[in-house]
């Protein structure tokens, strides 16, 4: 099991600011996403920095039981 936590747009298509899931790659957290918040909810989580136990991420990444994965959206103004 992994822990997720969604940070800013995710947290609407999500209702909540984490969960446990059951995934061990970060492209399988992706599908598993689309399947359970929509594809809408998926184009939001790709727009997003991953961080995996306080580090940056690459969607190649292999999870591994009890990390911690948060979703940062990024930010830009003007």
């Amino acid at each position: 099991m992994i822990y997720v936590k969604y940070k800013g747009e995710l947290r609407r298509y999500t209702n909540t600011s984490a969960e446990t899931l059951d995934c061990t790659s970060l492209r399988g957290l992706l599908r598993l996403f689309k399947k359970n918040y929509g594809r809408d909810a998926q184009k939001a989580m790709r727009q997003c920095h991953i961080v995996v136990n306080g580090k940056r991420a690459n969607l190649e990444l292999t999870l591994q039981e009890n990390d911690e994965v948060v979703f940062i959206p990024v930010c830009c103004g003007g």
